[in-house]
């Protein structure tokens, strides 16, 4: 007869600490590995954090837990570590700079901000561990910057060499 398994659910204790520049969410799983644990992020601005381990032979623990994503939080900078039993999930917070928009510019933006929305939603079911694919995105802008400003000290290196050859 082929035993059945069977699953007492748990329910590891949590905290936030909160600093100038982020939110943590520690949730306190000792007894799993990081291979048992799983960190998501739902479209409706939740983190869902999972855990399943054997306890021994056919009697198995698990838990799964809803934390609300603060609303000051760069979704996309999400990042998790486990380290001795206690996961830390660090929640970045946007940083706002107080300028003033002109009006006409404010309607341009709504496109910006609607086409960033599209983005957040695709990547919002990436697991914490595509980190790689956030950080492209996050730094597309910065990369984009880089590089104009590179050929712009290329090209201004080639008028001034070639300003300062004066044929005879």
């Amino acid at each position: 007869m082929a035993s059945r398994i069977t699953y007492s659910e748990i329910d590891p204790r949590s905290e936030w600490v909160t600093t100038d520049d982020s939110d943590i969410l520690l949730v306190h799983v000792s007894g799993f590995t990081k291979e048992q644990l799983k960190v998501q992020l739902d479209t409706s601005g939740k983190i869902l954090v999972s855990g399943e381990c054997v306890i021994d032979g056919d009697r198995w623990c698990r838990f799964l837990k809803e934390f609300k994503i603060p609303k000051k939080c760069q979704a996309k900078s999400i990042d998790a570590k486990f380290d001795e039993g206690t996961l830390y999930i660090i929640l970045p917070k946007q940083v706002i700079a107080n300028v003033h928009v002109p009006q006409d510019q404010q309607e341009e933006n709504q496109y910006s901000t609607d086409h960033h929305s599209d983005h957040q939603k695709q990547y919002s079911n990436l697991s914490i561990g595509s980190t790689v694919l956030k950080s492209l995105w996050i730094h597309k802008h910065l990369t984009y910057s880089v590089i104009v400003g590179v050929l712009l000290i290329v090209g201004l290196g080639v008028y001034l060499m070639n300003r300062s050859t004066v044929p005879n």
